[in-house]
């Protein structure tokens, strides 16, 4: 046999880096296979897209884990997320092990029986193999040194990881354009993955046959296939441990333990009497669907703070957003018809969505009222600790940049005195005061950050874990008008509500994006909503009543009652403060500058006016990367007259 090279290839494509590019084809090809599939089934959307994204985060989440240091375990122990915020690698085995469990385990939960997992065998194949054209262009899983025998070799370009290893090693000159030609592992892993796939097809009506089978078997020979590569990779390249043990490297010893488990399944799977009994409808459990899809919701952001790649975000988006419009739409449609037990679970588990209110009622509001409220706020985000808002800084995900974790939460009491204007009665003016007080803690990735202090005139020393005080006293007025009864009809009109309110209190948030323990200045904050009373609104928000906690925010988005005055429902974009250059959301529009991506953030809010004196309130906000806030409360109006 001879030795072949093949020629060196580019590690960006079209200004794309390649590994970043080929990891979403990947999975947005896996994906798409998985969607197409339950679509062939006739399977019930929202239980089918749940379980897809939860394996896939799974998945995701596991080659972190599986590769993550004492340093990082210790962090979800002291800090409560996972990860110390250096950047992580990736090891296929964690990948494996993870999405087995979560497949067996959320399939069950959602009343899937084998034959669905068996349907994630030839995607996850085919995605692996798209990944790895990635692998072999950027060189992030290279080999040994190619010798005198046979195998099929390459050379990277100065700069990628064998390049860096060998001139470390004093195997190449720094001067030197490309590295030593080294084994084309991820050649050979695309090999496997495909020769796994084309197994899979030609064998598609045997295995069928053999409900749970096809799954095990293919996870199985891939495991054992990566066991035998492992021998070709460089030591240098590993990401679970380093050394051998009786001749086995680390990750060997768990591939090893992965095969001769998923083939003793597999094995399992061929006795006749094993197989499955006949397909069933799989429930559509309102219940379930929506605790699982919190969970998904909440975990990555709060958990796995920044870890998540914007091309990972972006597929678990294209899975998750389309079940929350069918579950919100669902728990509407119960709402109309169904009363008070609905409307007291949509307040615990949308009970995680933020403040603005729906047009007022003015068939049920009295003349004048006092509100007195009540709730609470947490959140999470990624900080920078260093100014990248250049021209010429190249653009990359936020958490690529120094920085670390901020976490903030408290509780937020208040009231409202409003009373009805005009001989119409079709206007309302509100006076309130809202309260705040809670912390915020910072947590650097590792040892000390040296950090900015007021535009550089001083410097602060952060030695691990801070905190700081969070206080705010907000006062606010709001000036509402909306449609009435005309010709004994109700018409419906234009709805206009106007907030202004004013943030006293300094020590709201240290949300800077390049100087964290600066004080946030007192500054106003605004709302405007514009539309169809109870059909449809424009909404328009800066840091009004607790967006301008913890993490200000600017929020755009649509809000509709459906018609009725009890439910209303809002959500849209949402732009933070950790992740806007120099502070200010305006800045992108007028200027365009952001010199680091940062996923878009999104929001959702519900309200339900239980009783004709209490209200139920909540919300959720999360870019799926490294910004999370979750918001729940209640009101109590006590009637002070009526006319």
């Amino acid at each position: 046999m001879e030795t072949y090279l093949l020629p060196t290839l580019p590690t960006a494509i079209g200004g794309w880096p390649a590994y970043a590019l080929f990891y979403l084809l990947g999975f947005g090809l896996a994906g798409a296979l998985l969607v197409g599939h339950g679509w062939r089934r006739q399977y019930t959307w929202q239980p089918w897209l749940l379980l897809v994204a939860g394996t896939v985060l799974a998945f995701i989440a596991g080659t972190r884990v599986a590769a993550g240091s004492g340093a990082d375990w210790h962090a979800l122990l002291t800090h409560g997320h996972w990860g110390t915020g250096a950047p992580l690698g990736r090891t296929a085995l964690g990948g494996i092990a993870a999405a087995v469990l979560a497949l067996a385990g959320l399939r069950r939960w959602l009343g899937f029986g084998r034959e669905a997992a068996d349907a994630f065998a030839l995607p996850l194949m085919l995605g692996l193999a798209v990944q790895g054209l990635g692998c072999l262009l950027v060189g992030c899983c290279y080999g040994t040194l190619l010798g005198a025998g046979p195998g099929l070799g390459i050379c990277y370009l100065a700069g990628t990881e064998p390049w860096l290893a060998q001139v470390a090693q004093g195997a190449l000159p720094p001067t030197a354009a490309v590295s030593l030609p080294v084994q084309a592992v991820p050649v050979y892993q695309i090999a496997l993955c495909l020769a796994l796939g084309a197994g899979l097809l030609a064998g598609r009506r045997t295995l069928a046959q053999r409900p749970g089978l096809t799954f095990a078997l293919a996870l199985g020979l891939f495991a054992l296939g990566r066991l035998g590569l492992e021998y070709l990779r460089a030591p240098l390249g590993d990401v679970m441990g380093s050394g051998f043990w009786h001749g086995l490297k680390p990750v060997q010893w768990g591939l090893a333990a992965a095969a001769l488990g998923l083939l003793a399944t597999a094995r399992h799977r061929l006795n006749p009497a094993k197989s499955a009994a006949p397909l069933q409808p799989v429930p559509n459990r309102p219940l379930p669907n929506l605790l699982l899809l919190l969970a998904l919701l909440v975990l990555p952001p709060w958990l796995l703070p920044g870890q998540l790649t914007v091309a990972e975000a972006l597929v678990l988006r294209a899975l998750l957003l389309p079940v929350l419009a069918l579950e919100t739409w669902r728990w509407v449609r119960a709402l109309r018809v169904a009363g008070p037990l609905p409307a007291a679970l949509l307040g615990v588990g949308f009970g995680l969505m933020s403040q603005a209110p729906a047009p007022a009622s003015r068939f049920s509001e009295p003349d004048k009222s006092l509100t007195i409220s009540g709730g609470g706020l947490v959140g999470s985000n990624y900080q920078l600790y260093q100014d990248y808002t250049t021209c010429s800084t190249p653009r990359a995900d936020i958490t690529s940049f120094p920085g670390y974790h901020q976490r903030y939460g408290g509780g937020a009491p208040g009231v409202a005195y409003s009373q009805r204007l005009g001989a119409a009665h079709n206007r309302r003016l509100t006076v309130g005061f809202n309260g705040f007080l809670g912390s915020t803690s910072f947590d650097p990735p590792a040892g000390q950050l040296r950090l900015g202090g007021t535009r550089g005139d001083s410097a602060y020393l952060l030695n691990g874990a801070t905190s700081r005080r969070l206080r705010n006293l907000n006062p606010y007025v709001e000036y509402t008008t909306i449609g009435q009864r005309a010709y004994g009809k109700a018409q419906q009109h234009s709805y206009l509500r106007l907030g202004l309110g004013m943030h006293l209190s300094r020590e709201r948030a240290y949300d800077y994006a390049t100087e964290p323990l600066l004080e946030r200045e007192v500054r106003p904050g605004f709302l405007i909503e514009y539309g169809a009373a109870h059909l449809l609104w424009l909404h328009v928000s800066n840091y009004y009543g607790t967006d301008a906690v913890g993490n200000g925010l600017f929020r755009m988005g649509l809000g509709t009652s459906f018609g009725h005055e009890r439910l209303t429902v809002l959500g849209g974009a949402t732009i933070a403060n950790s992740n806007t250059p120099n502070d200010n959301w305006f800045s992108i529009i007028l200027f365009g500058q952001p010199s680091y991506t940062a996923p878009g953030g999104y929001f959702l809010q519900a309200r339900w006016q239980a009783t004709p004196s209490w209200l139920v309130e909540g919300g959720a906000t999360s870019n799926f990367n490294d910004i999370s806030q979750f918001t729940l409360g209640t009101r109590y109006r006590l009637p002070l007259g009526t006319r």
